[in-house]
């Protein structure tokens, strides 16, 4: 089987860059699909080393004379807006990674002529998301207000032939709008040996975050609760990744009475970031709103044997409470307060959740039972594309030119349904 990968693919910059090339070598390994790997709108000679071997002068024709099946890996980032072009174009299976993709429709709208994230904003939940997204333009808690009602993803699905998503909770979500194959799939991390971890009989106890540190990380609620604990002093945080507003944030630490106890340390190597996880108590993993993104940071801390701090919001309320310590939104203040104070108390009990997260995540996220379910879910998929192909290119083409209006269209609909029925391949 031949695949076009579509995929963001410097793995020193994103996290679907890394998860890529873990899976993709998987694929490699346990199946034997023909895959080239593209990132659209960077020169294919200049990406990184890793993805050689999966560049092919042949476009990853098959002898056979059959097309490649695309996957498209879709994070709510708009430098995957390249990758939405390619998908308008040619319909493929969709891996989607968040799904609330306002930030990529946001950057579509000025990318791609004809796109209106607006428009598809109020089609698919109607004028009072159309009022609050344009309210949401110039107010931060109008914005954070429409980002929990009203996820923005449909648009991005009409070229769909299956959806692979990580969670049961965007599954739930997107099975709304989709009527398509869908599967949940855990996503995968390469779990590393034992390491030895800090000690958690320490004087002082090493907090650490890492990624993007915009509004929904609740780092502003985390100093809230942290400088009202009985000894805030116990405590250091080390940041790694981009801030949004560095003045700002310390802004917040110093009026909580945490300066002093932040160290910014921004993008670092990989050797430096893993040695400062290894030595880290407590990882900070904070999300509302969600954007209904598994993490792959999430997996790296239990990988490390690190506990964590999520909040109890789409896939990380799925998951287990012996392996990371839940904040709920509504009683968040408390719940960090709660947790900082029973580690405190307790630190042993932390200690022993990093491990239990470890087994969790080994036995739980592996690349090669992910790569095996993603390479049998493509097979179907690829399946699909004779049916899909002639219903959505020749005969909606058809019916629209039948139809002077849109309530016409619906006397075919069950028509319509019959033929895919039809064509789809049968099931075992």
């Amino acid at each position: 089987m031949d695949i076009q990968w579509f995929s963001p693919l410097d793995a020193d910059q994103t996290e679907i860059a890394r998860y890529s090339q873990q899976v993709l070598a998987a694929l490699h390994t346990c199946t034997d699909a023909n895959i080239v790997a593209i990132s659209p709108g960077q020169d294919q000679t200049s990406t990184p080393e890793w993805t050689r071997q999966y560049i092919s002068p042949n476009n990853a024709i098959s002898p056979t004379g059959e097309a490649p099946l695309a996957i498209y890996h879709l994070g709510n980032n708009r430098n995957h807006a390249d990758i939405v072009k390619q998908l308008f174009e040619q319909p493929g299976l969709i891996v989607l990674h968040d799904t609330n993709l306002i930030n990529l429709a946001q950057t579509c709208t000025k990318e791609i002529p004809g796109f209106d994230w607006l428009h598809h904003l109020a089609a698919q939940y109607g004028p009072e998301a159309l009022r609050l997204g344009k309210a949401g333009l110039t107010s931060p808690q109008q914005y954070e207000q429409l980002i929990v009602q009203y996820p923005l993803f449909k648009a991005f699905l009409a070229n769909a032939l299956g959806i692979i998503v990580h969670s049961n909770y965007a599954r739930d979500i997107i099975s709304t709008v989709y009527s398509g194959p869908i599967i949940v799939a855990k996503l995968p991390y390469p779990c590393q040996p034992a390491l030895t971890r800090a000690n958690y009989d320490d004087e002082v106890y090493t907090l650490i975050f890492c990624g993007h540190a915009g509004p929904n990380r609740r780092l502003t609620s985390l100093f809230k609760a942290w400088g009202a604990i009985s000894k805030p002093g116990k405590f250091r945080l080390q940041i790694f990744g981009h801030l949004d507003d560095e003045e700002s944030l310390l802004e917040a630490a110093a009026t909580n009475g945490l300066s002093g106890y932040i160290d910014i340390r921004g993008f670092a190597p990989e050797s430096e970031l893993a040695q400062a996880l290894q030595s880290a108590h407590l990882a900070i993993n904070l999300r509302y709103p969600t954007m209904g993104e598994s993490s792959a940071s999430q997996l790296r801390f239990w990988d490390m044997g690190l506990p964590s701090l999520v909040t109890q919001i789409g896939w990380y309320s799925e998951l287990p409470a012996d392996t990371v310590a839940h904040v709920k939104p509504e009683h968040e203040i408390e719940d960090i307060q709660r947790i900082l104070e029973d580690f405190l108390n307790n630190p042993n009990y932390y200690a022993a959740m990093g491990r239990r997260a470890k087994a969790y995540a080994a036995h739980q996220h592996d690349s090669a039972n992910y790569a095996q379910q993603m390479y049998e879910f493509a097979k179907t998929c690829s399946e699909l594309r004779l049916s899909h192909h002639f219903l959505d290119r020749s005969l909606a083409r058809l019916i629209g030119n039948m139809c002077a209006h849109e309530q016409d269209i619906d006397l075919f609909k069950d028509a319509s349904q019959l033929l895919v029925n039809t064509l789809e391949p049968p099931t075992d």
